[in-house]
């Protein structure tokens, strides 16, 4: 309870979520055995090792009324993180990870080993490594290495970052509504050769949602050809796309005293004249 972890464990627990079956001796003790898992998981979720848990299964005293279940936990000393280590891998071709992975990755020495924020920071690197310039990263699984004499947690990364991208071309696929590969780099706020960011490619989501003709938009990074001159690697992005209802119909009335009765309506055309020429007529009486 004083861990706060009640509420997480009752979602996951065999025995708090099956404790209205009805269930057997041998039943009980199997789902007490993957919550005794269940607990020491937990636990290594906010920085707890070393700890130990105790269950107590009383047997009914009379038929028909439930088996009785305590749960001792002693949860062990807090541990903390030693040493963050940022490797290149064995084949590494990309530069030195270390300046770039370990500001993103926000672990440091001293602080509690919480195994939900290193778990989080690997889920967020390759996203974090994209805008910071590096599309096609291999990002291996931490080494994590518990000394428990010391109650601390030694971390080693080994990352190999690949060449600084830079922007190559664009190809749009799926439902184009008149757009070709020329008219995406007028609405892309970058060009070939500027460097990758991930955000780039956000926005050009964004800017082709805005123009109302697509219903979705998904953009895929691929490798652009060769590495150039100076190392960098080219990144096209395909762009695929699904069509939006080109037409709208709209209609509102009213009344006022100084007008009296009033109706609009209008139709709109958004590609009458592709691929972004739209035509409305509207009218009012």
């Amino acid at each position: 309870t004083a861990l706060g972890l009640d509420s997480e464990f009752k979602q996951l627990s065999s025995l708090w979520t099956k404790r209205t079956e009805v269930s057997n001796l041998s039943q009980i003790n199997r789902r007490t055995s993957e919550d005794k898992d269940l607990i020491d998981q937990l636990l290594r979720s906010v920085g707890r090792y070393g700890g130990n848990t105790e269950v107590i299964v009383t047997p009914p005293s009379a038929a028909g009324l439930p088996i009785r279940v305590d749960i001792i936990v002693k949860p062990g000393p807090l541990y903390t993180i030693s040493t963050v280590s940022i490797l290149p891998t064995d084949t590494a071709k990309g530069p030195p990870p270390a300046p770039v992975v370990k500001p993103l990755l926000g672990l440091r020495e001293g602080e509690t080993i919480d195994a939900a924020k290193v778990n989080a920071g690997q889920d967020a690197l390759p996203a974090q490594l994209a805008d910071a310039g590096f599309p096609f990263p291999v990002v291996n699984p931490p080494e994590i290495t518990i000394d428990h004499a010391s109650r601390t947690a030694s971390i080693i990364q080994r990352i190999d970052l690949g060449p600084r991208g830079v922007h190559g071309a664009l190809h749009i696929t799926g439902a184009k509504q008149g757009f070709t590969d020329a008219h995406l780099a007028i609405l892309a706020r970058f060009k070939p050769g500027d460097p990758y960011r991930g955000a780039d490619r956000d926005d050009l989501r964004r800017a082709l949602i805005q123009t109302s003709l697509f219903g979705a938009v998904d953009i895929k990074t691929v490798i652009g050809g060769p590495p150039n001159a100076d190392g960098t690697q080219p990144v096209d992005m395909i762009v695929t796309t699904e069509v939006a209802p080109v037409h709208t119909i709209a209609a509102t009335g009213g009344y006022s005293t100084g007008q009296g009765i009033r109706v609009e309506a209008s139709w709109s055309h958004r590609t009458l004249f592709v691929p972004e020429g739209g035509f409305t007529v509207r009218g009012a009486g």
